[in-house]
Order: structure tokens, then sequence, then C-alpha cells
């Protein structure tokens, strides 16, 4: 059996391009990205500032699908290749810490309180092949 080909049928466009941002100056960054098809839509703009081994960032976005969000960041960088990082947001505080050896292995530790008070820890660790 051979049917016609329906030339009356909805035509979907589809688009999953976007736009994406920054400008920095000194010790300054802004940066803000969009994108978006026919089934969700993302925009979030995010400032920071890098001195002395830190750096600060805040974050606010929107989402079709979960809403707005507002996130803040602290990280400082220590000697030997290890960092600190506090994070903030709605959902979760969390603490962490990054260790890069010599060899090129990632070791990190994290600590973090959910919306609900509830603690958890976690740990990883990667070598490259």
């Amino acid at each position: 059996m051979i049917r016609s080909l329906d030339t009356k049928m909805k035509r979907t466009k589809y688009n999953n391009g976007g736009l994406h941002t920054s400008y920095s100056k000194g010790i300054f960054s802004v940066e803000g990205s969009a994108v978006g098809n026919q089934n969700q839509r993302t925009s979030s703009a995010t400032a920071s500032v890098n001195t002395k081994g830190f750096k600060a960032s805040a974050s606010r976005g929107v989402d079709s699908s979960s809403g707005k969000s507002t996130n803040y960041s602290l990280q400082k960088q220590l000697p030997n290749n290890s960092s600190v990082t506090a994070q903030k947001n709605k959902y979760k505080t969390s603490a962490s810490y990054h260790k890069q050896t010599k060899g090129g292995t990632n070791l990190q530790f994290g600590l973090n309180k959910d919306a609900q008070g509830v603690f958890g820890v976690s740990m990883g660790f990667s070598k490259p092949l």
C-alpha cells in the first residue's frame, strides 16, 4: 500500500543555538548566556571578582522548567595545587577541598547540607591514564 505525502502537516522548527557573552576588566568579570528551543529556555548571568588567590562569584538564572536560581561561590587557591571552595544555593550549602598531586592524581573531599538539614560527605579520586 502506498500513501501519499501529507503536505498539510505541522512543521516544527528546531533551534538549539544560544547567545553567550562575557566581559572582563582587571579583577572583575561578568558573563551572561541565553539558550532555548521549543521545549526549554534558560538564561543566566554571573559576576565574579578574582583577587589575591580568591575568586568570589554570584549568579542568577531562570529556567523554564525549574524556575529561578541564585548561587554564591567563594574559592581560595592554596599552595601546592590545592584549593578550598564554599558554595550556597537554595537547595544546598557545601564546602570542598581539592588537591592535585605531582603525578596528576586528583583528590576531592566535600561536606554538604541540603535544604532539609541532612548532612552528606563526598570523596572523589581520579587519575589520568
